[in-house]
């Protein structure tokens, strides 16, 4: 492999993990409005699947109080859309 093609993956890699770690928490709130939207026979397998999804940023919000309020008012936003 040459050193440019290393550099073109590099890249690419550094704009996959960029990309998945600001839309892995802004899918959280289409999942929250899903799930508040979704028929009644829906919603118990879609909170399942959300809560196992969305644990790890559960977890990471409530050990600061600032990220958790931030975290808060978007999961809010979407649950009264």
């Amino acid at each position: 492999m040459t050193k440019r093609q290393r550099s073109s993956i590099e890249g690419w890699v550094v704009v996959t993990m960029t990309a998945l770690l600001v839309l892995y928490p802004l899918s959280a709130g289409p999942a929250v409005w899903l799930c508040v939207n979704l028929p009644q026979r829906y919603v118990l397998p879609a909170l399942d699947v959300s809560c196992a999804v969305y644990a790890p940023l559960d977890w990471v919000f409530a050990h600061s109080r600032m990220t958790d309020e931030a975290w808060n008012r978007y999961i809010d936003f979407w649950d009264s859309t």
